[in-house]
């Protein structure tokens, strides 16, 4: 069962969850607080104050309320609610349909930058928003490593696929522009290791060059080589904060031909040489 702490009040049916003892330096960094299954009774309600770290809920059934920040929603079956860092928020079952719901908390500045370059600061509560198998994975992940000291760089990961995933729902696009561009950023994800060219991708999303760089611009303002460039980076950040691998290892990671030609890149695209970030969050 959850410690309860003077910046909260806690009540619950029945919950399974994995809790993760985080020492300061991974708190500094990207970390898992917890994350779990709950299956709340008609007097479930939790209130915190300044809350320290993030949380995603998602609805399997039920119905409730959330108050956050001087706002109300009533999340039930299929949405998702944001308890954002810092904000003060209370939020509970309805007695006559409680809450099943399965969730994740977690912290860090990566978390930081991925809320603010998803555009997700401000967003509470989205509708019809299925995140079930990638909470799950969190949850089953967690529960296999949660003795393992390692897992920091692991979960920081799955933490950005999964506000990746919530930020399709919250800026939907035709599914005549989405298609090609889910498959041309997964296989972009996928491929994250090595160098693709224009042609490649295109052949995978099946659109030429030209149409596929039209789509990009269109939804991103961005050319697709400037796109895959800032996922290489984004990653780059959680490797350099998240791990001790030396900076040419990053490189390799990320398909660079050499750690110059890395470091000279991400000082350019995030404004300092990897070894300012890392030592920046350490």
């Amino acid at each position: 069962m959850l410690k309860i702490t003077e910046l909260m009040y806690y009540r619950v049916m029945r919950e399974e969850i994995v809790y993760f003892q985080n020492d300061d330096l991974q708190r500094r960094k990207s970390f898992i607080e917890m994350t779990g299954i709950s299956h709340c009774d008609g007097s479930y309600y939790v209130q915190r104050r300044n809350s320290p770290y993030y949380a995603i809920e998602y609805i399997l059934s039920g119905r409730g309320y959330l108050h956050i920040d001087g706002r109300d929603f009533e999340p039930h079956h299929g949405d998702v609610y944001l308890l954002h860092k810092g904000s003060d928020h209370k939020y509970g079952s309805f007695p006559e349909d409680p809450w099943v719901k399965i969730w994740v908390a977690f912290g860090g500045p990566v978390a930081d930058i991925l809320f603010e370059e998803l555009g997700l600061n401000g967003i509470y509560l989205i509708r019809n928003c299925d995140i079930e198998d990638e909470l799950r994975n969190i949850y089953d992940t967690s529960k296999r490593h949660v003795h393992a000291g390692h897992f920091h760089k692991e979960s920081a990961v799955l933490i950005h696929e999964l506000l990746y995933r919530i930020h399709t729902f919250v800026y939907p696009i035709s599914e005549e522009i989405a298609a090609p561009l889910e498959a041309a950023v997964a296989y972009m994800r996928m491929h994250i290791h090595r160098s693709i060219s224009m042609v490649e991708i295109g052949r995978h999303a099946g659109k030429s060059s030209s149409q596929l760089a039209r789509l990009f611009k269109q939804r991103f303002g961005k050319t697709p080589c400037e796109y895959f460039l800032d996922i290489k980076m984004e990653r780059a950040k959680i490797l350099l904060a998240e791990s001790s691998l030396l900076i040419r290892q990053v490189a390799e990671n990320l398909g660079f031909c050499d750690a110059f030609h890395f470091s000279k890149t991400f000082k350019k695209v995030v404004g300092m040489s990897p070894n300012s970030y890392r030592e920046a969050n350490l």
